[in-house]
């Protein structure tokens, strides 16, 4: 009978994608637990960035990165693909969110494959709630575009090339290891305090001033 050892290295692919999603879900997790958004519309709008001008900007929170940005232009990556200019922006801050408090955690967008994946799914759903049927397994669909399209880039710095790395598959330490990086971005709750750390790290959402107009 074969060891664990020998089954593990029989399957080290399965292994290493299972961990990297455990990761990320656990990553997640903590941050919902640990961390109570900022005022905002978090449902309705989202912050973005734009690659060409390094500015936020907001748009529809159901919109899939990349998506059209306020400069009018595509962005060239590190690799010569070029594309929309707008990228989602996870926003966070230390405490209170405010004008001067809100940092970029990290950069997200889809490969294109990823981005006609979600877009067709989010379609189906539509139809979907009007009565209309589908044979869409929604349960595979988004697996295949949120776990297995999902690019992450680090908080852009100026001069600097934006380079998007996966979650998931080859490459994909670097990306989750952008994402796991938030966790020392703020100052460390003490025991008891997770809850109650005024400058726990918090997500930042758009709020109703920032709305784009419609």
């Amino acid at each position: 009978m074969a060891s664990i050892r020998d089954t593990i290295n029989n399957n080290s692919a399965v292994v290493t994608v299972g961990a990297v999603l455990l990761l990320i879900v656990g990553l997640l997790l903590l941050m919902n637990q640990c961390s109570e958004g900022g005022p905002g519309q978090v449902n309705k709008y989202q912050y973005f960035y734009d690659l060409n001008t390094g500015e936020l900007f907001v748009a529809d929170a159901l919109d899939i990165a990349p998506i059209e940005a306020p400069s009018g232009k595509p962005y060239k990556l590190p690799n010569g693909q070029e594309i929309p200019a707008g990228v989602r922006a996870f926003v966070y801050a230390c405490g209170e969110c405010g004008p001067d408090s809100k940092k970029i955690g990290y950069l997200e967008m889809y490969t294109p494959e990823a981005q006609k994946i979600l877009q067709d799914a989010r379609k189906q759903q539509e139809a979907a709630a009007k009565g209309e049927s589908t044979n869409m397994d929604m349960g595979m669909v988004y697996e295949e575009g949120y776990t297995r399209g999902r690019l992450i880039a680090a908080p852009p710095e100026p001069g600097k090339p934006v380079q998007f790395f996966p979650t998931d598959g080859e490459g994909s330490e670097q990306g989750v290891a952008i994402m796991t990086a938030l966790n020392e971005k703020c100052p460390k709750s003490q025991p008891g305090q997770a809850k109650n750390n005024p400058n726990r790290l918090r997500p930042c959402y758009p709020t109703e001033n920032e709305a784009p107009d419609e």
